[in-house]
């Protein structure tokens, strides 16, 4: 069985010296990954529903710091042998063309070791902010799976999506792994998981007890 460190860009662990020092104790006591979240904004108050809690709320305050999860294990990359993921990034918000250049890009330098976890998202206030469409998220973010993998394939490819639409174009380097950087589907709902099932690498529920595997259904 492996162990991973998560959470690990949030509160304490988002200043450097901090992060660092996380990490290469996780390394001297056997772990075998850390795991970083995102959030672009996290507002004081909000009327989303956060889905790991029973009232709803995340348990964290507004002003907690919550590092770029890329940049933050582009700072632990060179300097820890620890596998890297993101758990979760909020894939939707963000654009493929420049995500598989980040993506790659950090998987080189990190010697292969990159893990790409993903959820849906659910603050909507984030998305109004970051000018994303809040509905269809989920269709979005398939699109966007899609394209990343079209786009590690090779040179002079192309994607005619739903959301993202692109002709002949190329991204060097391509990761490291001809699969490409494993993509991992986070979140606890029978959805999650059949997506982790058609599109994904791996599943990774949050906050879940053994008794709620037995009433996913899909």
């Amino acid at each position: 069985m492996k162990f991973g460190l998560w959470f690990a860009n949030v509160g304490t662990w988002a200043a450097p010296e901090a992060a660092l020092g996380l990490a290469r104790v996780g390394e001297e006591t056997g772990f075998e990954s850390i795991w970083v979240a995102e959030h672009a904004i996290f507002p004081r108050k909000y009327a989303s529903k956060y889905p790991y809690s029973a009232d709803g709320m995340a348990p964290a305050p507004g002003e907690t710091p919550i590092a770029d999860p890329l940049i933050h294990l582009a700072w632990l990359a060179g300097q820890t042998t620890l596998n890297l993921g993101t758990a979760a990034m909020v894939l939707p918000l963000r654009n493929p063309v420049l995500m598989a250049k980040e993506l790659a890009s950090l998987d080189h330098f990190s010697g292969g070791r990159l893990m790409l976890g993903i959820g849906v998202g659910w603050l909507k206030e984030e998305f109004v902010a970051c000018g994303i469409p809040w509905e269809r998220r989920g269709e979005r973010t398939e699109d966007l799976i899609a394209a990343l993998r079209v786009l590690w394939s090779g040179a002079d490819v192309s994607h005619h999506g739903t959301h993202f639409r692109f002709d002949e174009v190329s991204t060097f380097p391509l990761p490291l792994r001809p699969s490409g950087v494993p993509i991992v589907v986070c979140g606890n709902t029978s959805v999650a998981a059949g997506r982790a099932g058609r599109l994904g690498n791996g599943w990774m529920p949050m906050h879940m007890e053994s008794e709620d595997f037995l009433a996913l259904r899909f």
